[in-house]
Formats: structure tokens, C-alpha cells, sequence
């Protein structure tokens, strides 16, 4: 493990973002864990702390020029304290839990048998936001090949401000075992 990280003291400066995408609201949304018939799987306990909304694909409103997406509204379900690193910390965090999902999207079929795990993953940090208000992560994976994908994440608040930026190279090849097209 390694890690590059920068600091800086608030500043004035420019501003502009890009606009938060169209999303169906949270509450619209049933959350993973009622969601999801594979919960109970030991891989997924990483959810239990936090109430995780992927928005299904009929309701994304899909834009051309992106390969693969998803849209993931979440928060911490218990309430934080006011510390900033903190918060940011939890969004760190939560931020690798399901952006390589991105990259799946569009091999639903071929899913079971991929190998995945992340690579690298680098984060900036924008705006002040809490991890316990919601999140809405707009995800996408501009390519994957060679057992690789690379994919990218604006977070936004509820408010429309963006509050961070991702990306991430991450490991999705098939398992040995699997010969795609012939399952």
C-alpha cells in the first residue's frame, strides 16, 4: 500500500463545476440491502454501515458520449460527527465500494466471472459535505480491455454541488476457468 496525498488551507480562487446529473431522489430508490438478493454474502458486509441506492438502469438517463454508467445515490446511516476529516475519510471509503461496478454494467451476464479488485485509486476533494446527508456518486468506465477497466466518479451533494472527484483503474478479467460466449 502507498499513498500520495496533498494538502491545502482554504483559499479563494475561481469556481465553476460541472452540472449535477439528472437523478430520480433517494427515497424513490430501495436501498441495496433490500434490493439485493446476494446480501447475505459475506462480501457484501461492507454495506452494512451505509444505505446504498443503485438507481436501476431503466431509470438512468443515459448519455451517449459514455461507454458504461451508473448512477448511486448513498450515506452513512448512523450520524457522524462534525469532523471533516472524518467525513471525508467515510467518503474515501465509500468511494471504491462500487465505482468498478461501472465498468459491469454492461456485461451483466459475464459478471459471476470476472475477477475484480482495484488497482489505484486517487480522489479530490472540492467542497465541504457530510457522508451521512446524501450522495449522489455519477459513475462511469470511459474503457476496459486486457482484463482492466478505468473508471471515473463525480460526487455531488444534494444541493447540486460537486464535492469530489475519482478515478480508478481496476482489475476485471475473466476467471480461468471461462471462456466468454460459451459460459
Amino acid at each position: 500500500f502507498s499513498m500520495s496525498a496533498s494538502f491545502q488551507a482554504d483559499q479563494s480562487g475561481i469556481e465553476h463545476q460541472d452540472v449535477m446529473p439528472a437523478a430520480p431522489p433517494p427515497d424513490d430508490i430501495p436501498d441495496f440491502k433490500t434490493a439485493s438478493r446476494v446480501f447475505d454474502d459475506a462480501s457484501f458486509r461492507q454495506f452494512d454501515e451505509w444505505d446504498v441506492r443503485i438507481i436501476p438502469r431503466e431509470l438512468l438517463s443515459t448519455r451517449e458520449d459514455k461507454a458504461s454508467q451508473q448512477q448511486v445515490w448513498f450515506r452513512h446511516r448512523d450520524p457522524l460527527p462534525d469532523d471533516r476529516v472524518l467525513h471525508i475519510c467515510a467518503l474515501a471509503y465509500m468511494s471504491d465500494l462500487t465505482l468498478l461496478g461501472s465498468a459491469q454494467v454492461n456485461h451483466l451476464e459475464e459478471r459471476q466471472h470476472l475477477m475484480v479488485a482495484s488497482l489505484d485509486h486517487a480522489m479530490w476533494f472540492m467542497r465541504a459535505f457530510r457522508a451521512d446527508e446524501w450522495l449522489l456518486y455519477d459513475q462511469s468506465s470511459p474503457s476496459a480491455c486486457g482484463g482492466r477497466s478505468l473508471t471515473q466518479g463525480k460526487i455531488f451533494n444534494q444541493y447540486g454541488e460537486m464535492v469530489a472527484a475519482v478515478m480508478q483503474e481496476g482489475l476485471t478479467r475473466y476467471a480461468r476457468d471461462f471462456t466468454p460466449g460459451r459460459g
